[in-house]
């Protein structure tokens, strides 16, 4: 697994993943501010990609990042799980319309949790 603990990303620039790519690979992400990234494709602030591997992120802020598609997260994990606890998504400029229910996530996922959390 990769794992991010008490870290600030911020002011990246990138074409996939503004500040953090993972690709398969299971993310935990706790405690950790991504802010003011930008990605020229996709995820401004994170991006990850795989088959069933799982986001995981607590305690953590993702806010005024950019991107076309998935400006705070962009996850593509059919068969994974994207899990945000008592974290903050947002304030990130899309550049499309989200697929998700939660505004700065673009997500496909087998399930997502976001427990105590903000998404605007």
């Amino acid at each position: 697994p990769f794992e991010i603990d008490g870290s600030t990303f911020a002011a990246n620039t990138c074409a996939r993943g503004g500040a953090i790519a993972a690709i398969r690979a299971p993310l935990i992400i706790t405690g950790s501010s991504i802010v003011d990234n930008e990605a020229s494709e996709l995820g401004g602030g994170i991006f990850h990609q795989g088959f069933a591997e799982t986001l995981e992120m607590s305690l953590s802020t993702v806010s005024g990042d950019g991107a076309p598609l998935g400006a705070g997260i962009a996850y593509d994990a059919p068969k994974g799980n994207l899990v945000v606890r008592d974290s903050r998504i947002a304030g990130n400029t899309p550049g499309a319309v989200s697929n998700t229910e939660f505004a700065g996530i673009h997500a496909v996922a087998a399930k997502i949790v976001v427990v105590r959390s903000d998404t605007d």
